[in-house]
Parts: structure tokens; C-alpha cells; sequence
């Protein structure tokens, strides 16, 4: 359950994990880019740069948040375009996996475009990517397609999955 620690809807939220752990979901910010950089180049094999994070931070339609224990483990970057909520980049640092930290992210993302009104939610996933492929089919997503060559570095496809919320 997230429980907010401010009245504004994007201050800091705490949650917990089964283990009781406590965990900390705030907005991204220009300070958080170093971790956030140096994640994404672990995780990744062709991350996003670090003008890329900069411009989420200043978009106005950009909504991206990180989530810290002692320092940052996970991040989702993501776009309210009009009626939908579009999943641009989630990640959750090797060593914290398995414990559903993207899964609230995604949760909480999902709360906040339902919020917005928001009656879409897009996303890519990598082909090969069984383990997100496996968690978005659970949370509802359904596959709508394929882009073909869409990673194009190495040349491989995307499944276009999406979520109908209801209001």
C-alpha cells in the first residue's frame, strides 16, 4: 500500500515490501541522474542517455519517479498523452528483483493516469524479454502487435502490449 508523506499527489510515498522493508517512490530529479545513468547502463544494451533522463525531468508531460531504499533500485519513466498513459522505461536494479517493486511502480503509475482519466495504458517490451512479458500479461496487458526492427541496435522486435483501465 503507498501512503503519502505530503498532501501534493507527487511528493514522496512510502511502501513496503513483504519483508517489511520500507521503500521510498518520489519523483525523478536532477540530482537522482548519476544512479539513474549508471543503472540504465547495467541493465541495458542500449540505454537511454543522460539527455534523454534530463528531458523527462522537464517535460510537462513526462511523469517519472524513482523508487530508494539507501540509494535508488528502480525507476519507470512515463508519458500522459491525452487519454493514455505511455510506459517508456522500467527498471529495477538486478539485485532488487523479485520482490514486485516494478509491479507497484506500475500500479502506482496506472492509479495516477486512472486519476487523469487516462483509458489506455501502451508500452513496448523487447521480444525476448519473458520475465516483463510475464508480469504485464499479469497485470492485465494483452499483446496488439509487433514492431518489427524496433531495437534497432540489435535488431530485434517489439511486442505492443496495452491495458484498457476501467473508470
Amino acid at each position: 500500500m503507498l501512503r503519502s508523506k505530503g498532501s501534493d499527489f507527487v511528493s514522496e510515498y512510502e511502501f513496503k515490501l513483504n519483508d517489511g522493508k520500507k521503500l521510498i517512490l518520489r519523483p525523478l530529479r536532477s540530482e537522482d541522474l548519476d544512479q539513474v545513468c549508471e543503472m540504465e547502463r547495467l541493465i541495458f544494451e542500449s540505454p537511454w542517455t543522460r539527455l534523454s533522463f534530463e528531458k523527462e525531468i522537464d517535460s510537462c508531460f513526462s511523469h517519472s519517479f524513482v523508487v530508494i531504499d539507501v540509494k535508488i533500485i528502480a525507476y519507470i519513466i512515463t508519458w500522459i498523452i491525452r487519454d493514455e498513459l505511455h510506459i517508456a522505461n522500467v527498471a529495477v536494479h538486478p539485485s532488487y528483483r523479485r520482490y514486485g517493486i516494478a509491479t507497484r511502480m506500475l500500479n502506482f503509475v496506472t492509479e495516477r493516469a486512472r486519476q487523469s482519466n487516462c483509458r489506455l495504458v501502451l508500452l513496448e517490451v523487447r521480444k525476448s524479454n519473458r520475465q516483463a512479458i510475464r508480469l504485464y500479461k499479469q497485470l492485465g496487458f494483452k499483446i496488439d502487435g509487433v514492431r518489427k526492427g524496433y531495437y534497432e541496435q540489435q535488431n530485434e522486435d517489439a511486442l505492443l502490449m496495452s491495458y484498457v483501465m476501467n473508470q
